[in-house]
């Protein structure tokens, strides 16, 4: 796996923690107390930022498997005609 879909899924983590109830001094938008008091406008953000890593990173694993099949089927050819 990619560096950045580790990111991206670490990003996600972070958004659904920041809606976990918890002591805190100030309720949230949502009405109750929670790990952020910025709870849905924090969790959107977060979320948005999780997609473009996982968006980036899933597009460039996609890229390189495909660019190491291209070599090794391009191997395998050079292989049979040189036999």
């Amino acid at each position: 796996m990619n560096r950045k879909v580790f990111i991206g899924v670490g990003f996600a983590v972070l958004a659904l923690i920041t809606l976990m109830p918890a002591a805190a001094s100030k309720t949230n938008r949502l009405g109750y107390y929670s790990v952020c008091s910025f709870a849905p406008i924090s969790t959107a953000i977060l979320f948005i930022i999780s997609s473009t890593f996982l968006k980036i990173g899933i597009k460039e694993s996609k890229s390189l498997r495909h660019s190491e099949m291209t070599k090794i089927v391009v191997n395998n050819e050079a292989l049979l005609h040189n036999s």
